[in-house]
């Protein structure tokens, strides 16, 4: 039985001007993110014999409480160079949170804890990109830079997990215009994905005394480079083939404990993972009243982590995947309001 309180406030302040009367635009904008959560949570748990015949029950409570806040600043500047267009910013972004857990009951799990972790994070992000078409080609630049300082403290596990990197991400993009039916381009990014806070809060959500959900504290943000060739058909037939790499990719594990009979889940870093993909995508009406349009993916993915329950054995898994999707929209009503 749980029951769970969450407050949610957002506050935003947004300013947009334009600058002459060439397409200059200036945006500036804020926000305010003010998140409260409290959990109680009532896990009891009968257990019966082979003839099932009850024999006892193992029961405890927990108390947790998250407190979040979040602010962000960023600023927007874009103005057309002739054929070319050029793009600035600068954003800054911080976060403080602080989270409580309590365990009661005389069954409480032996590897359960108390604890009161805090977390805080600042980003400063700038970045510049530049795009130009001329006669059948288009170029798209681009160079973002966010230095990223946080801590976190867990007092129960008595360690400090601080992380301070510079980290740059360029983008680039040029496609051709063969011919009136025909496109190639060539494009590549490298991108960066953070943990999410809760994923850093090393709490542990019991189904029973031994099975668990627990964060870690000890993420890190995994970084992407991705590089792909596609070509377009009549400009609704697309294909892609692309390949991606990630270093440090946050992931879902779940291992077992056998000695103690324990199976818990967590976010981890894993060691590598990359993926070959081939896309698809189609779209275009087929009568005034039907839209269709289809996405189709055939990959080739590897990933290799940690065995962590396995002597610290890196263990290495491939698989070859399809996904396909089919979506159709019918407008019923001449008005299209329906």
């Amino acid at each position: 039985d749980i029951d769970i309180d969450n407050t949610n406030i957002t506050l935003n302040a947004t300013y947009n001007r334009e600058i002459g009367k060439n397409g200059t635009h200036l945006d500036i904008q804020t926000n305010y993110v003010y998140y409260n959560e409290g959990e109680n949570q009532i896990l009891a748990t009968d257990y019966f014999d082979e003839n099932d015949s009850y024999q006892y029950t193992n029961a405890f409570d927990t108390e947790a409480s998250q407190k979040n806040n979040i602010f962000t600043g960023q600023i927007d500047f874009s103005s057309p160079l002739g054929a070319n267009n050029l793009e600035l910013g600068a954003k800054y972004s911080s976060i403080s949170s602080g989270n409580i857990i309590a365990f009661y009951g005389d069954y409480t799990p032996s590897s359960s804890r108390d604890d009161h972790f805090d977390y805080d994070e600042q980003i400063w992000a700038s970045y510049a990109n530049f795009s130009r078409d001329w006669d059948s080609w288009s170029l798209v630049a681009g160079l973002r830079g966010e230095y990223t300082d946080a801590i976190g403290n867990s007092v129960a596990l008595g360690t400090i997990n601080k992380q301070h990197y510079l980290e740059l991400f360029p983008t680039f993009s040029l496609h051709h215009q063969v011919s009136e039916k025909h496109e190639i381009g060539v494009s590549y990014k490298r991108a960066i994905a953070r943990p999410r806070y809760q994923s850093l809060n090393p709490f542990r959500y019991y189904l029973n005394e031994n099975n668990f959900i627990a964060g870690n504290p000890y993420l890190k943000p995994s970084i992407e480079n991705k590089i792909s060739l596609d070509y377009t058909f009549d400009g609704n037939y697309i294909f892609e083939v692309y390949y991606q790499q990630e270093k440090n990719e946050l992931n879902n594990l779940t291992f077992q404990r056998n000695n103690a009979q324990v199976v818990y889940n967590s976010t981890f870093n894993i060691e590598e993972s990359f993926q070959y993909s081939i896309d698809f995508i189609h779209y275009r009406p087929i009568t005034k009243w039907w839209f269709l349009s289809t996405y189709m993916s055939g990959f080739f993915y590897e990933m290799s982590f940690i065995a962590r329950e396995s002597n610290d054995a890196i263990q290495t898994q491939n698989t070859v995947g399809y996904f396909g999707q089919l979506y159709n929209s019918f407008t019923i009503s001449k008005e299209k309001s329906i």
